[in-house]
């Protein structure tokens, strides 16, 4: 047994910006509140944002920016300029954690990192967002990425504690940010497996959503946006509509800009949540994602455990996630006419298509998030 086990569970509180986005980070925060209070456990969250009105519901606490501005490259999305800072003290001195725990490094991180030194109270962090490789892909301007990589830099070495969302990400830290060995832990990969799974297959959605029953539905769930390559997306989807024989309809799940004139056989759903969510992932046939930049791909989990065999590509943590000719295809952005010939080969081929999915739904029943939360409550245990 763990000696952390048996020691009491630490007072915790994590300050992030995403809390009520659409986005994989923001349903991994949630998921965290709502097992914190299902288990009685001293969690909370604290974040600042003008997408929800300020108020404190359940284990998350919303106070009001006192400036803000539209997110560059997102502007469904908001940057918080000004924190909240008195308030967050005051929120921070009722409640009395033990450990503060950052979820993201923009304005709101760096106050909870200075409240966290002004009140005494040790600070833990994750590596969510590989925000260097991000303005990279949006700016193509290395001086950028470098000025983001130094303060990513000076900002995780103040941390007691560093967790990464997958293996490969601990070198990253390593090597790039800096951050010691001793000091990085990669958090277990979970998902909700009774939110996500083949259960929710519902067929009527599509007739709800005007798009046609009977075609095969190759879904996208993601911001629609240069570093999440869905440049790459749209022309694979554009060649895949030309040359496939089958009857398919690409289903895109996300906020973005929509291409002028695309052809019908495309559909743009917007941001989606909830139950409608769950019933899209299980409802279409086949998950695509081109992403270089994810340190996890919480999109991937989620479609696999719907029942989805996934293609994708073969950098980042969506490596950690799909098993190349078991669960879906990893392939180089670099090749797009090999994405096209496995498109092709999956829509065509329903047996194998179905035998990837059957696979990576098994092998997200592993990753449940229960154990993904007592690796995050474990690792703070004792600190």
């Amino acid at each position: 047994m763990d000696t952390t086990d048996t020691l009491p569970r630490p007072r915790i509180v994590l300050v992030s910006d995403t809390v009520y986005d659409a986005n994989g980070v923001s349903r991994f925060i949630n998921d965290l509140a709502a097992m914190a209070k299902a288990r009685g456990d001293a969690f909370h969250v604290l974040t600042s944002s003008p997408l929800c009105e300020a108020q404190s519901e359940g284990k998350v606490i919303n106070v009001r920016p006192l400036l803000k501005m539209r997110m560059p490259f997102y502007k469904t999305q908001y940057l918080v300029l000004t924190p909240p800072f008195i308030s967050f003290y005051r929120h921070l001195r009722r409640i009395r954690p033990d450990l503060i725990h950052i979820s993201t490094p923009g304005p709101l991180g760096w106050s909870a990192l200075l409240l966290s030194r002004l009140m005494g109270i040790p600070t833990t962090a994750t590596y969510h967002t590989d925000f260097p490789a991000y303005l990279r892909e949006n700016l193509r301007w290395d001086f950028a990425a470098q000025i983001t990589g130094w303060v990513m830099r000076v900002f995780y070495r103040r941390m007691v504690l560093v967790f990464a969302r997958s293996k490969g990400f601990e070198s990253v830290l390593h090597e790039q940010v800096g951050v010691p060995q001793s000091r990085i832990v990669t958090l277990h990969a979970g998902i909700d497996t009774s939110r996500f799974s083949c259960a929710h297959r519902r067929m009527e959605l599509w007739e709800e959503l005007g798009i046609r029953r009977e075609s095969l539905k190759v879904l996208y769930v993601g911001r629609l946006s240069v570093e999440k390559r869905f440049d790459l997306l749209y022309d694979l989807a554009c060649q895949v509509l030309v040359t496939c024989k089958q009857v398919v309809d690409f289903v895109f799940v996300g906020e973005g800009e929509i291409p002028v004139d695309h052809p019908p056989q495309m559909h743009f759903l917007g941001r989606q949540g909830g139950m409608t969510l769950s019933e899209l992932y299980a409802s279409s046939d086949l998950f695509v994602f081109a992403s270089t930049t994810e340190t996890l791909g919480q999109a991937v989990m989620e479609a696999q455990a719907s029942g989805l065999c996934a293609v994708v590509s073969d950098e980042g943590g969506v490596r950690e996630i799909v098993h190349e000719g078991e669960s879906g295809f990893l392939i180089p952005i670099s090749q797009p006419q090999v994405w096209i010939a496995r498109l092709l080969e999956l829509i065509e081929n329903s047996a194998l298509r179905q035998q990837m999915g059957s696979t990576g739904s098994k092998l997200m029943r592993e990753r449940t998030f229960e154990k993904s939360y007592d690796d995050f409550m474990r690792g703070h245990t004792g600190l």
